[in-house]
């Protein structure tokens, strides 16, 4: 029997989905505020998938999940889609723990340098 339960499997699925639509030429096949809905699922996707990732010791996953997160909202504000703030800040946080974890010097301006200044 497989540890990943089906509600997660369906979750990877939309996730790798999710990524190589986008990552194709193709216009997507509903209104702006459909697509809008459609990332904002795939940035809680994969924050939630970093977070079970996490839950199992696998940092560097962790962190993938947060990052490909974090990319997808640059991309949605590109296409002026705003990701709530709150969750960008959270996966934010969550790489700053898992930078901890993996005992990585962690650097602010990498990471928020693009959202704030310090």
């Amino acid at each position: 029997m497989s540890s990943v339960s089906e509600e997660r499997r369906k979750r990877q699925q939309n996730i790798k989905e999710g990524l190589q639509f986008i990552q194709s030429p193709l216009s997507y096949p509903g209104t702006q505020e459909q697509y809008a809905v459609y990332l904002r699922a795939l940035v809680r996707n994969l924050f939630n998938e970093g977070n079970d990732v996490y839950r199992e010791g696998d940092w560097n996953s962790s962190m993938s999940q947060y990052t490909e997160a974090l990319n997808i909202a640059d991309y949605a504000k590109s296409e002026e889609i705003l990701i709530p703030k709150e969750i960008i800040e959270k996966l934010h946080v969550n790489r700053i723990a898992c930078y901890s974890n993996m005992c990585v010097p962690f650097s602010p301006s990498s990471c928020f340098g693009r959202y704030i200044s310090i």
